[in-house]
């Protein structure tokens, strides 16, 4: 099984690498990668992953996908919870967070604001089924 930890963004705040490169911060343990179709140069859907490390390494090797919540690296979760509220600060819309193993079925959206996001991201309580929709 694959972990994916996807944001998906509306139509109207889709990024070019070049709109994410002038934000993210070079320093980020944790990074975005852009996702987008052949039939545009801009995407809607950001993978999020340890920096050099892919999805993968945001994880400890004792993540349970039946836990109640992700085990991540613990040095991770700073820059994690920045990099949201960035991301946030640079878009119009909400976004959609999920944090599940790939062939996991998407639940219903939980509506929380950034700050929720952040707090629930740096106490590392982010769900094993996690899918927010974050405004």
């Amino acid at each position: 099984m694959s972990f994916v930890f996807v944001i998906t963004l509306a139509d109207e705040d889709a990024l070019s690498k070049e709109d994410l490169t002038r934000w993210h911060p070079i320093d980020s343990k944790v990074a975005l990668r852009l996702g987008k179709s052949f039939f545009s140069k801009r995407g809607r859907f950001l993978s999020v992953e340890k920096r050099g490390e892919g999805t993968e390494g945001l994880l400890t090797d004792n993540a349970d996908p039946d836990a109640e919540f992700w085990d991540m690296q613990p040095d991770l979760l700073p820059d994690l919870a920045k990099l949201m509220k960035i991301l946030r600060e640079n878009i119009q819309s909400c976004f959609i967070l999920e944090a599940r193993w790939i062939n996991e079925g998407s639940s219903e959206h939980t509506k929380i604001s950034i700050d929720e996001l952040t707090k629930i991201i740096e106490e590392g309580r982010i769900s094993t089924k996690a899918n927010f929709l974050v405004c």
